[in-house]
């Protein structure tokens, strides 16, 4: 395939809580990265209506002065990305089932690919960021969700019927806050956005001393970026979450190790910007709980990309990817799905 800095993709990154979209080359972002909120849309049409729209400005700018090659979607949740369809997102109604590949296709006339949000971040650390050079690697999203994606030679593995790896929805307790997908005691149930602002606000109430106030928290729709930043300045119940936050991403690294034993894995999403609080303590944690030598070989660092890693990667899709190349499945290995 031949690259070109003229060459560029519409990335498109949907999470649970925003919305981001922006031009990009194999250089990087081309435009800045306009967002939207996922909260504003209440069924799946007029949230793909809303994200079509944004894209064509972008679109009808950047097609005077460059080659716009198509449009790179990330999704959270399970998708199937040979026949472009989700099934449905655990912190997102109305979404199952859903043809999205179609659906934008229909509306954009450029060629669309999709893939699941943190695969799309594993791509977007591949290409752009600090996994560049490295064959083989985990990143692990942390956000309003939990994502997960494994990376081998630049291409995104997926198991049988094409759905990517969940490492969200390993089980690290018998019993345990629900999660989004309807279970118990999930990585996810414990670490998603949710389950942390429930937390905080049982220990307040059970009179851990802080310096929150419940009411403007709530106003501002209780954001997890507030425990984190009054934790930085040692607020006694932030501080009581993040080292709690900490100890449960500890535990789900150490699964991870166990599991596929990658030399690398990358910390994405929102909550990567407070890596340098959490570091230790998951760490520690890590080590406690992981076999060795793999506790010894895994190196943990956050993404360099800045929340931009989705946007990067959902338009890698269509930059460095010839159809479905981007996607090494046991079918690669000749192995049959049906068995």
């Amino acid at each position: 395939m031949v690259l070109s800095d003229k060459k560029v993709a519409v990335g498109i990154d949907i999470g649970g809580t925003a919305i981001k979209i922006a031009v990009v080359s194999t250089q990087g972002l081309v435009s800045k990265v306009n967002i939207l909120h996922s909260g504003s849309f209440n069924e799946p049409y007029s949230l793909l209506d809303a994200v079509y729209q944004e894209s064509m400005i972008f679109i009808r700018k950047y097609s005077r002065t460059h080659d716009v090659a198509g449009v790179g979607v990330g999704l959270p949740g399970p998708l199937n990305v040979f026949e472009e369809r989700i099934y449905g997102m655990p912190n997102m109604e109305g979404w199952e089932n859903i043809a999205v590949g179609f659906e934008l296709s229909q509306r954009f006339g450029y060629p669309v690919k999709i893939l699941n949000d943190t695969d799309a971040a594993g791509l977007g650390e591949y290409h752009y960021g600090n996994a560049k050079g490295n064959r083989y690697f985990v990143i692990l999203s942390l956000g309003t969700g939990i994502g997960s994606a494994v990376i081998v030679n630049g291409r995104v593995w997926h198991g049988a019927y094409g759905i990517s790896p969940e490492a969200g929805h390993i089980p690290i307790s018998i019993d345990g806050p629900e999660c989004g997908c309807g279970a118990k005691g999930h990585l996810e149930s414990f670490l998603c956005a949710k389950q942390v602002v429930t937390r905080v606000i049982n220990d307040i109430k059970a009179g851990i001393p802080t310096s929150i106030d419940l009411e403007i928290w709530e106003s501002e729709g209780f954001p997890v970026k507030t425990v984190f930043d009054y934790a930085a300045r040692q607020d006694t119940a932030a501080l009581r979450e993040v080292n709690r936050y900490a100890g449960y991403l500890g535990r789900g690294l150490a699964a991870i190790a166990a599991l596929l034993n990658p030399p690398y894995v990358y910390i994405s999403g929102s909550v990567a910007n407070a890596w340098d609080m959490l570091a230790s303590e998951t760490l520690r944690i890590f080590g406690t709980s992981c076999i060795f030598p793999h506790r010894s070989f895994m190196k943990i660092s956050p993404s360099a990309l800045e929340g931009c890693g989705g946007v990067l990667g959902a338009a890698s899709l269509i930059l460095y990817y010839e159809k479905d190349s981007y996607i090494l499945s046991n079918l690669d290995a000749g192995v049959d799905s049906e068995c």
